[in-house]
Order: C-alpha cells, then sequence, then structure tokens
C-alpha cells in the first residue's frame, strides 16, 4: 500500500456567487447550490462507476434524488461496537485522548484505523456493503472517515439544522457505537418533502452564518432518527439535518464519505492510503481522479 497524493477537496463552506445562484431556482435541478459543471461532474462520474458495473441509468437519476434515509440494522455487532466504546472511554480517562479545543463537548479519535485497527472496516463486507451498492448501482468507495464522541455542555444553537450541500451520488454514513435517543443527541432530519420545502422559503444552511433558525420553536421537529448500537444509516447530506444536544451520557458515531466506484472499495483504499481517508473534510474537486 502507498499513500495516494494529496486531491484537492472542496470544503462546506459556499462559493459564494454559486451559492447565490443556487438559491435562487438551480436546486430544483441538483438539490444543491453548487456550481452547475461541478453537479455534471459528478453525474457523469456515477454514470460511468455504474456502466463499469453493467447498470445504466439517465443522467439526472442518482441515488437519494427522490427518496428518504436507508436504516441497516446490527451493521457492526453491538459487542464490537461496545468493545470500540470501551477502549475511547479508556484512552480518554488516561488523558490520551482530549474535547477539541474548538469543540469542548466533542472527542475525536485521530486515525480511527490506527486506532482501532483493520478490522472496524469489515462492515463494508456485510448487509452495509451491499446496501450501498444496491444504492449506488455500483462499487463505492470511502472518501474518508472519521470518529466523535459528543458529550453533554454543547451551546444551545452549537446543532443547528444545515446541508453539506455535497454533489450528487455522494452518501453520508452514520454508524452508531452508542444508542442514540433524545437524551444523548439522536440525529434529527428532515424528510426530502419538508427540505425542499424549506429551500423554497429561502433555508439552505449551507454556510455557517445562515444557520440561525431552530424549526423546533415554529414547526414540527422532523424525524428524531434513534438507533441501536451498532445501526447505520445512510442518506443524502443535502437533507436537512442537525446533530441532537446530549443531556446525559454521550453518544459515539463513526462517520463516512461515501462516492461510487469502478472497483471494489478494498483496492481502491490499497491505492489511496490511510493518510487520504484519515483526511475528514469536504469532497474531492473531480471525483475521477
Amino acid at each position: 500500500m502507498f499513500d495516494a497524493p494529496a486531491i484537492p477537496r472542496r470544503a462546506y463552506e459556499p462559493v459564494l456567487l454559486w451559492h447565490r445562484v443556487g438559491k435562487m431556482g438551480l436546486w430544483h435541478v441538483f438539490g444543491n447550490t453548487l456550481p452547475p459543471w461541478l453537479n455534471l461532474r459528478y453525474l457523469r462520474y456515477g454514470q460511468q462507476c455504474r456502466a463499469a458495473a453493467g447498470r445504466t441509468s439517465r443522467l439526472m437519476d442518482w441515488p437519494f434524488r427522490r427518496s428518504d434515509p436507508v436504516v441497516v440494522k446490527q451493521a457492526l455487532a453491538p459487542a464490537k461496537a461496545a468493545a470500540m466504546v470501551a477502549k475511547v472511554s479508556a484512552e480518554a480517562n488516561r488523558g490520551g485522548l482530549k474535547p477539541l479545543s474548538e469543540l469542548p463537548f466533542v472527542i475525536g479519535v485521530p486515525k480511527p484505523i490506527d486506532f482501532f485497527g483493520w478490522p472496524i472496516l469489515d462492515i463494508f463486507d456485510g448487509p452495509l456493503g451491499e446496501r450501498l451498492q444496491e444504492i449506488l448501482g455500483s462499487h463505492f468507495r470511502i472518501e474518508w472517515m472519521d470518529y466523535y464522541r459528543s458529550l453533554p455542555g454543547a451551546p444551545a444553537k452549537s446543532w443547528l439544522w444545515h446541508i453539506d450541500n455535497d454533489p450528487p451520488y455522494v452518501v453520508k454514513v452514520l454508524v452508531y457505537l452508542t444508542d442514540s435517543n433524545m437524551q444523548n443527541g439522536a440525529t434529527r432530519m428532515l424528510s426530502l418533502a419538508e427540505t425542499r420545502q424549506r429551500f423554497r422559503e429561502g433555508y439552505f444552511g449551507v454556510a455557517n452564518s445562515e444557520r440561525l433558525v431552530e424549526f423546533e420553536t415554529a414547526t414540527p421537529q422532523g424525524r428524531v432518527v434513534e438507533m441501536k448500537s451498532g445501526d447505520a444509516l445512510i442518506f443524502s447530506t443535502n437533507l436537512l439535518h442537525k446533530g441532537g444536544e446530549v443531556s446525559s451520557g454521550f453518544r459515539d458515531v463513526m462517520s463516512f464519505l461515501i462516492l461510487p466506484s469502478r472497483v471494489p472499495w478494498r483496492d481502491d483504499l490499497a491505492r489511496r492510503g490511510l493518510e487520504y481517508i484519515h483526511n475528514a473534510s469536504g469532497f474531492p474537486l473531480d471525483p475521477a481522479l
């Protein structure tokens, strides 16, 4: 295995011009406020990956364009999840893992594969990987991953409704290592129909400065995604979503950004290397590189 050269990734903060244009109407086409050339680049790449798997689709048809999130029960055995949680707790108690300086209510695990070992990725050889291939219509790759623990004490407006503003074919996987409920920060998510209604009203929550609305004050909370330890959630990051505040205990989650691929994920990982997927930020400007 070797470390692939760095490929430029785009941060979640929007390009102001295209974000303004997108909010005026392009979101109807692509479900985001990104430039058309970037969206079309991803659509063509997704088609190429599907063609390599012997499947075809219309250019404007991609995963989750017209559907809501998917839950995969016990993608990770609960006993394995509990062992991972215990390892993080032990390391945090020893002082080896500390809350992030910029987010004191979050403990991150740098380089999770180095910390836990390769077997944590075996989940993608089971029902979770099968479901991803079914959704994407092709092989998939792990663009990046991270592991974080949410603690009590988040400021009242730390978790606000937002979209990540990703291109087509980009999907997110959250694997819950602890039970996720209303007390320990369950994810909240609007349906596709509710999200599009908010877009029509002018709310996208892409830039941090835009994340000023708490829907609970005037409208339903959206779906509260309560999960059991080991369950996985597959969803489009262009659905309005937010993390719930932790009132007791903590919530441990592994997060993966997934893209289509022409080759199986293990072959892709062998080519790219761990440093690439441990860099958890943004999406590649060109997914085919």
